[in-house]
């Protein structure tokens, strides 16, 4: 009996683990995708350039050209 309540507590920690590690990866996803949409609004007659990384390693941010 103490065998079988051990094997269904393990059961019960690693599927806990599994749901929040779900959890976080989804959540990332909408921050995603509310940043990707914000870097699309450019005003009338712009365009969005994507951000890039220079040869020298220095990050560059999207903006509006």
């Amino acid at each position: 009996m103490k065998r079988l309540l051990s094997l269904v507590m393990a059961a019960a920690f690693a599927a806990s683990l599994g749901t929040s590690a779900f959890a976080t990866d989804s959540m990332k996803g909408d921050s995603m995708k509310s940043s990707m949409s914000m870097k699309m609004k450019c005003p009338k007659g712009k365009s969005y350039v994507k951000g890039y990384k220079k040869k020298d390693g220095t990050m560059v941010k999207g903006y509006c050209r």
